[in-house]
């Protein structure tokens, strides 16, 4: 394995919030990662800042996925692959990992998490209501207003929205378009001020 020189994103968050240019450079990398590594069979079953690997902090900035311990094989298309390992870091773990299942949509989940984060400061369980409740919605939106600014926010809260679903078939399957989407919203954000 190469020495990589950097700090991981849970650092970076640490130290200072996301501009919206920075976070859609960064969805767009990790997107491609994700898609690159789906297409080899593999499902990270682990993705979370800590396992995000910044090497340089000047642009261009590059993210690396490290941490492939817990990674595991995709199922038959459309199926749910089982294991008995609940490995894995609760705050970004998909609601079918629990269950000892995962697919690569269990992925797209802990990366919309990461999102939200990058996004926000907020992580998933940071908001009061559930997927189920009927103010979900709103409350990722009101997230997102802050930092995105309201005009762009309905639009990030949408294309979020079906990453969080609890059924893996329902969350975005091309998570390259997925990405665009979400990274050309970033670009348009306008944080909101005061």
């Amino acid at each position: 394995m190469p020495f990589l020189e950097g700090r991981t994103l849970r650092e970076a968050l640490r130290q200072s919030r996301f501009s919206p240019d920075r976070a859609a450079v960064l969805v767009r990398q990790l997107g491609s990662a994700i898609a690159a590594n789906h297409e080899t069979g593999m499902v990270h079953r682990d993705l979370k800042p800590e396992n995000l690997m910044l090497t340089r902090d000047s642009q261009p900035i590059q993210v690396v996925i490290i941490d492939f311990g817990t990674a595991g094989l995709r199922g038959a298309e459309s199926q749910l692959a089982a294991t008995t390992l609940l490995a894995g870091s609760f705050h970004y773990m998909a609601p079918e990992r629990l269950t000892g299942h995962y697919a690569p949509a269990s992925d797209t989940f802990a990366f919309a998490v990461i999102i939200l984060e990058m996004a926000t400061g907020k992580r998933l369980s940071d908001l009061h209501a559930y997927y189920s409740d009927g103010a979900f919605r709103r409350e990722l939106e009101d997230a997102l207003r802050q930092s995105a600014g309201s005009a762009v926010a309905g639009g990030l809260a949408d294309s979020l929205l079906p990453a969080f679903h609890p059924d893996p078939r329902l969350r975005p399957q091309d998570i390259l378009a997925w990405t665009e989407q979400i990274a050309a919203l970033l670009e348009l954000a306008r944080p909101a001020s005061g």
